[in-house]
């Protein structure tokens, strides 16, 4: 995952955050794990990640990641496609808010 990030971000000129790989891990396994217990007839689960939003942690992240990543764990992108549509998003996204482990300054081209 971290290497399709890495890819993507490189081909479109983008610097990587350097978090971006962890707050994705945490938001896939989350999604994986929540569609398995929905699956079992137990509704109602909330991954951790976004207790940690509510935080305001890594929230800079949140509308791409749910824009671009969910087609991916639905099985409807590969990962390469995800990769570069969430790159593109972060992209487009602006600002970041400094600290709160995010990024000191805005993602820029390289």
């Amino acid at each position: 995952m971290r290497q399709a990030l890495e890819q993507a971000a490189s081909a479109a000129g983008f610097r990587l955050p350097g978090d971006l790989w962890h707050v994705v891990l945490f938001y896939t396994t989350g999604e994986v794990v929540r569609g398995i217990v929905d699956g079992a007839g137990q509704p109602g689960y909330t991954p951790m990640l976004y207790g940690i939003f509510e935080r305001k942690t890594w929230v800079v992240y949140r509308p791409a990641l749910e824009s671009t990543w969910l087609p991916y764990i639905d099985g409807k992108r590969t990962l390469a496609q995800a990769s570069a549509s969430l790159i593109k998003a972060l992209r487009s996204q602006g600002q970041t808010q400094p600290g709160k482990g995010q990024p000191e300054s805005p993602p820029q081209p390289r």
